[in-house]
């Protein structure tokens, strides 16, 4: 009976860890492309490109969601006294959002900036705490 209760528990625990890992990385779903109607295309627009500002601390990611254009830099700052490593979801091959992954801990005071060119989420992690995670929405 108590190695039955055991092995339920065991089942519960492991559902809620994957559920909540899944929820957290799982791709943005996409809305279709809009049709065309054969009118031109609307102008580019002439807003320069700017840079965002996130913390990394012991806390995470502070803020722990951006959204920014598209063209927008992330300029990831480690204040905390440990290396810290910002990168794509899914941890550990950081494939989501390609090319956005420090490749290696940032020591304190140093920093990793990322210029985000496609439209999407891009779910980010400490890949060396990788419970510390967050968001970067480009639209």
């Amino acid at each position: 009976m108590k190695t039955s209760i055991i092995a339920v528990l065991i089942v519960i625990v492991a559902a809620a860890g994957w559920y909540f890992y899944r929820a957290q990385y799982q791709a943005p779903t996409l809305a279709p492309a809009p049709q065309s109607s054969g009118d031109l295309l609307p102008a580019p627009s002439s807003v320069a490109a700017k840079e965002v500002v996130v913390d990394i601390t012991a806390s995470g990611f502070s803020p722990a969601e951006v959204r920014i254009k598209a063209g927008d830099t992330v300029k990831f700052i480690n204040k905390d006294t440990k290396k810290r490593w910002p990168a794509s979801g899914v941890h550990p091959t950081h494939l989501l959002c390609p090319g956005f992954d420090a490749k290696q801990g940032i020591n304190a005071g140093e920093s990793y900036s990322h210029t985000f060119t496609d439209v999407k989420t891009c779910p980010m992690h400490d890949h060396l705490f990788p419970i510390q995670f967050g968001k970067i929405i480009v639209e």
